[in-house]
């Protein structure tokens, strides 16, 4: 199961994959989420498991919009985990 390409995209052989019986699935967020009423259940469902803790501390960078360049070396450098958020 492939899922989300937050590093890019993975190089697969599928066909070597498909040699050994081994099946290589690919979905896509419109499989699941394709009318108003699904996305606002989505998005509801997420936003509660947040609010539960379920996916743990999630921490997030601030940057001022004047301090772009320093996140952008931060993440490039990989000293921060998390989003980075640029605050106006």
């Amino acid at each position: 199961m492939h899922a989300g390409n937050a590093s890019g995209q993975p190089v697969v052989d599928q066909a070597a994959l498909a040699s050994r019986s081994i099946r290589y699935d690919k979905p896509s967020t419109a499989q699941y989420v394709n009318n108003r009423a699904s996305l606002e259940e989505a998005t509801s469902d997420l936003f509660a498991t947040l609010r539960q803790g379920v996916f743990g501390e999630i921490k997030a960078s601030r940057y001022a919009l004047a301090d772009v360049v320093r996140a952008h070396e931060d993440i490039a450098a990989r000293r921060i985990v998390g989003s980075a958020i640029l605050i106006p």
